[in-house]
């Protein structure tokens, strides 16, 4: 089913160079669709590269943000936006950035309910809603693009939170004629039974689908996807900026360490969140940080989710202080991360980088950082792989303190090697990314066809059924 880093050009835009006799440069709408709110960077970072990519292929195209917070999305990228859902115009205040279960109540209890019940069937009318919002929101689109990500999966609240709503917008799309692209999707957990039937005929319906990993590719071959998928890089590969900073020579010095730390397991975002195995990984984290410090290292704490995340880092701050018996000391620094330019500047301060959240693996590595994954899903052990960086790939509840601390010892040792072997590999999977882009987007790139835009189809033939 997949072809690894294989970019085929895309049929559905056939007919989409259709001239209108006037030699004009073309106007194009081009709709850029995502589980984004601004709060996890990783998404938004992946956001900023297919806006990129859509400027620099069609300069003059209107570009039409479709997210989870549309105030957030025209305020960071300046970008139109609408919303995905029902609901996702007002702002929110909960730490827990995603769609997800109600934690305010026990749910044996709440599932009782008649309140419940009244609840469900209240979520039930307003998610068919969507239905008539995404029609109205595909309207007059050349082409809609679903940026990449996480998109695929059950884990925040089951079939009728990114299932129903990708199923929603895809069937809007096929209902207007309007192609959509599925570029380098990151697929899974898909567990039940209902959301496997959503995403299965969205996937089968877009005019064009490419996941970013393995993993993903063998997700939608179990739910039962039988078209072709090739497996193209994870599009923050593309991203423009490269960093200013080059990595220090630390071979006879001291190291600054950055520590990405997530809300692995934590009950206070997490839709299965287990606060035994959360207290675990956390306290060993905080061990290896404290070992850091006592080897001499500086230790920056930084977080990639702008909510979710606080409390981890606030976790972790706050043992390696109790354990090293001090309050204040620059060797332990947690700055502020409010945005992309936050994290890349937080990214390019770190010689070495110990990371749980994907983008935050992900990002050092193409800047050059030697990094160690701490993986809680296949998708970084894909990409540890694809960078030659198996060999710095733990699991995030398996590992143990002294592990992690001798596998840091040995990426230090070999840390110009590691430097050196992502400077040939990570401009080969920018590449892979930027033709896919090109495959994608350069159809559009001829004047409007004569009558564009009238009925929302702007001439393209129809996505594949």
């Amino acid at each position: 089913m997949a072809a690894q880093s294989t970019v085929v050009a895309p049929p559905m835009l056939a007919g989409a160079t259709e001239r209108n006799g006037t030699g004009a440069a073309a106007q194009r709408r081009v709709g850029v669709w995502g589980h984004f709110h601004g709060r996890n960077q990783g998404d938004e970072l992946v956001v900023s590269v297919v806006i990129e990519a859509i400027r620099a292929h069609l300069p003059e195209a209107d570009i039409v943000a479709i997210s989870s917070a549309p105030a957030d999305t025209r305020r960071r990228h300046r970008v139109a936006a609408l919303p995905m859902a029902p609901g996702d115009e007002a702002p929110t205040s909960s730490a827990d950035a995603q769609p997800g279960p109600s934690r305010s109540e026990p749910a044996g209890r709440a599932r009782s309910s008649w309140a419940w019940t009244a609840r469900k069937l209240r979520r039930v009318q307003t998610e068919f809603a969507l239905l008539y919002r995404a029609q109205r929101g595909v309207a007059g689109l050349d082409l809609l693009i679903v940026a990449g990500s996480g998109q695929l999966t059950d884990i925040w609240g089951g079939p009728l939170t990114h299932p129903w709503r990708t199923f929603a917008w895809a069937l809007a799309c096929r209902m207007r004629g309007v192609p959509y692209a599925m570029l380098s999707i990151g697929t899974g957990p898909i567990e039940a039974a209902g959301s496997r039937w959503l995403v299965r005929k969205a996937v089968e319906w877009a005019s064009y689908v490419s996941v970013r990993e393995p993993s993903a590719a063998r997700a939608l071959r179990q739910i039962g996807v039988r078209r072709d998928v090739p497996i193209v890089p994870d599009m923050a590969f593309g991203w423009s900026r490269d960093g200013r900073q080059a990595r220090r020579d630390t071979s006879h010095a001291a190291a600054v360490v950055g520590l990405n730390v997530m809300a692995h397991a934590d009950s206070r975002y997490w839709p299965q969140g287990n606060d035994r195995r959360y207290r675990a990984y956390i306290g060993k984290l905080a061990e290896v940080a404290a070992r850091l410090i006592e080897d001499g290292h500086a230790v920056r704490l930084f977080s990639s989710h702008l909510t979710a995340d606080r409390g981890a880092a606030e976790d972790v701050e706050r043992l390696v202080r109790d354990r090293l018996g001090y309050d204040g000391d620059d060797r332990l620094i947690r700055a502020p991360v409010d945005g992309l330019d936050d994290l890349l500047r937080e990214v390019e301060a770190c010689d070495f980088v110990i990371a749980c959240r994907f983008h935050s693996v992900l990002l050092p590595l193409k800047l050059g950082r030697p990094t160690i994954g701490l993986a809680y899903q296949a998708k970084t052990y894909d990409l540890m792989a694809l960078l030659g960086q198996s060999a710095f790939c733990m699991d995030i509840d398996d590992f143990t303190v002294d592990e992690l601390h001798d596998r840091f010892l040995h990426l230090r040792a070999g840390g110009d090697i590691v430097s050196r072997r992502l400077a040939q590999r990570v401009p080969l999977l920018r590449e892979e990314v930027e033709n896919q882009f090109t495959s994608v987007l350069a159809e559009l790139a001829g004047p409007v066809p004569a009558g564009a835009h009238e009925d929302g189809t702007a001439g393209l033939a129809k996505p594949v059924h």
